[in-house]
């Protein structure tokens, strides 16, 4: 039994660290517009940005939430290493 649930851990943690990825890349890449709106001291454009963040890192956690919880075989299956 333990080994299954560290097997498991291990395999989830893959899904997870793919999830980290993407947020860490579109937050990365929104801040460095916030930046130079920030530069040219126009305060809008940054809320625009912000909103658009928040909006789609929403909407991937949203994607990973349910294809974890509705077809959790099927996302560890895109991990695993050795053939059926």
């Amino acid at each position: 039994m333990a080994k299954t649930s560290i097997a498991a851990l291990g395999l989830s943690n893959k899904v997870f660290f793919v999830f980290i990825l993407l947020l860490f890349g579109l937050t990365s890449g929104m801040s460095i517009f916030t930046a130079q709106f920030w530069g040219k001291q126009e305060v809008g454009p940054i809320r625009k940005v912000l909103g658009m963040s928040i909006l789609v890192s929403t909407l991937i956690a949203l994607l990973f939430s349910l294809a974890a919880t509705l077809m959790p075989q099927t996302v560890l299956g895109f991990t695993r290493t050795t053939p059926k």
